[in-house]
């Protein structure tokens, strides 16, 4: 998961889905034109990503092929927000879907404050990624 004021990891998790991404962008209807705005693409790179007879996949491809810096993709995630694609958001900042939460108790008679501890436990498919005490 990456975590607000965390961008230095965007970069990575976007390279990281960008096939898997390519499959739900929207990049009719606004999302190009915002990019344009915040200056993330020139007029040139818009053209480029909405000429031929590409499919919207093959669009989606070619516009994230030109995200190439940390800002880029914050302004990225903004302009995704700005024109109706939260979901695209969230499944980049879940990192792909990839983040588990389960909560474990402790009941350990031998736990020298002999209560009962929550813990919070986010995981990928292969790491510990966090453990917050609840209790």
């Amino acid at each position: 998961m990456i975590r607000a004021g965390d961008e230095t990891r965007i970069l990575s998790v976007i390279s990281t889905l960008k096939y898997r991404l390519a499959d739900f962008i929207d990049p009719d209807f606004g999302l190009l034109d915002e990019l344009l705005r915040l200056g993330v693409l020139s007029r040139r790179q818009c053209a480029k990503v909405r000429t031929g007879d590409k499919t919207v996949y093959e669009r989606n491809d070619a516009l994230l092929d030109l995200l190439t810096s940390q800002d880029e993709c914050v302004k990225f995630l903004k302009a995704l927000q700005q024109t109706g694609q939260q979901h695209v958001v969230n499944f980049i900042m879940q990192n792909g879907g990839q983040r588990r939460n389960h909560i474990v108790t402790n009941t350990d008679p031998t736990d020298p404050i002999r209560r009962r501890r929550n813990l919070e436990i986010i995981t990928t498919k292969r790491h510990v990624v966090q453990m917050t005490l609840l209790s």
